[in-house]
């Protein structure tokens, strides 16, 4: 409530930026798989790096995107997990918004329009990822 969402916005774009430019020379550089990254502390900054982006401006995924990446899992477990951790995250900020009081008889309206919505497109991700190869589906 009393922070800035333009800086929070600001920071995210920043962090995908140098982001997305380590992981596109990363790729001219790979000759190989690389292996997980095991550490405790990046489990640590993950969640709370996506807890904080979800709080403040709706966008939990990049730092959980960027997690798995650094997991080196294959396409089924990536989205899998990515799909788990949507699912709890939307259900656990919902409540923290209903909590806060933004939660609203519009905002109901606009969640019960976007459930149809939600599915379909959930659906068609589904079957258009069937046809991307998991070495395409890393890039």
């Amino acid at each position: 409530r009393t922070g800035d969402p333009l800086l929070a916005k600001r920071l995210l774009g920043v962090l995908l930026l140098a982001y997305g430019a380590y992981a596109l020379l990363r790729e001219f550089r790979r000759s190989a798989a690389q292996p997980p990254v095991a550490q405790p502390f990046l489990n640590a900054v993950a969640g709370l790096s996506a807890g904080f982006f979800g709080g403040a401006c709706g966008t939990d995924g990049p730092p959980v995107i960027v997690y798995g990446d650094k997991q080196g899992w294959h396409k089924e477990r990536f989205r899998g997990i990515l799909q788990a951790f949507f699912l709890f995250n939307a259900i656990l900020l919902s409540s923290f918004n209903v909590y806060q009081g933004y939660f609203n008889a519009a905002s109901l309206n606009l969640v019960l329009l976007a459930i149809p919505l939600m599915i379909v497109g959930s659906a068609l991700g589904h079957l258009a990822a069937k046809g991307i190869p998991a070495d395409r589906f890393r890039q």
